[in-house]
C-alpha cells in the first residue's frame, strides 16, 4: 500500500504537455540579440572604424542566429 503513492506520483509526474506537431525548441541563446556598437558616438575616424566594425560583426552575429534558427525550424 505504501508503493501506490509514489507509483502515482511518478506516473503524474510522466504526464506533460506536448510540443505540437511541426513545434521546434530553439535554444535561448539564438533569441538575445548580438550587441553591435555599445560605446558613445564616435567622434574622430578611429572611433568610426572601430564602431563600424562593431556592427559588422553583430549583424553578421545576427545573420548567423537567424540561418541557424532556420535549420532548426525547417527539420
Amino acid at each position: 500500500m505504501r508503493l501506490f503513492p509514489i507509483i502515482l506520483a511518478v506516473l503524474l509526474a510522466a504526464c506533460g504537455p506536448d510540443l505540437p506537431r511541426g513545434a521546434a525548441y530553439v535554444p535561448p541563446d539564438l533569441l538575445t540579440a548580438p550587441a553591435g556598437w555599445t560605446g558613445p558616438s564616435p567622434r574622430d575616424e578611429g572611433e568610426l572604424i572601430d564602431a563600424a566594425a562593431a556592427e559588422k560583426r553583430g549583424r553578421e552575429q545576427c545573420v548567423g542566429q537567424l540561418i541557424a534558427i532556420a535549420e532548426i525550424v525547417q527539420k
